[in-house]
Order: C-alpha cells, then structure tokens, then sequence
C-alpha cells in the first residue's frame, strides 16, 4: 500500500487534472514521477508543465521549474499548483 504522503499527493493531482479538463486542456499525469513535472497539460495555444506540491514545499518547486529550459518557439507555461492540508483548491504559480 503507497505511503501517505503518496496518496495525498497523488489526489491533489487528479483534482488539478480534474479543473484542467474541464478548462479544454487534454492532460497526462506523471505517475509516481520523481521529475520535475507531475502534469503535462496541452490545448489549442499553449502547453502546461505543472508541479503539485504541498506548501511547505513551495520553494523546492519553484527552484526545479526555474531551472527548465524550454525551446522559445513552443509556448509553455511553468506552473507551480501549491496545496494545503485541510483547504480545497490551489494556489497557482507560474513561473518564468
């Protein structure tokens, strides 16, 4: 059976993918990926390359994404969905 921390990571992911779908976006989740990204969301204008993590990992986050390189002629965006225990929804970041 997955450890906690895996479980609660694990449905904050399908929640984002959830909103995502429901923004258009087709999604691809990273199962037990231990890269940077946990989401890959793409539509018509844009790919999304998110990171789910919980708030007191914010800053490790922000610092893997930071440091992906993406071609300039793709649009991506970087964004870090930061949750905390007990509230629903997310905090949204992107990063450059």
């Amino acid at each position: 059976m997955p450890n906690p921390n895996y479980r609660a990571g694990r449905k904050r992911e399908y929640q984002a993918i959830d909103i995502l779908k429901k923004a258009g976006f087709k999604t691809q989740r990273g199962a037990g990926s231990k890269g940077i990204a946990d989401i890959l969301a793409l539509n018509e204008n844009f790919l999304k390359i998110i990171s789910i993590k919980p708030h007191q990992h914010r800053s490790k986050g922000l610092n893997e994404l930071s440091r992906l390189e993406v071609n300039r002629d793709v649009i991506v965006r970087k964004e870090l969905w930061i949750y905390k225990k007990g509230i629903k929804g997310f905090e949204m970041e992107r990063v450059n």
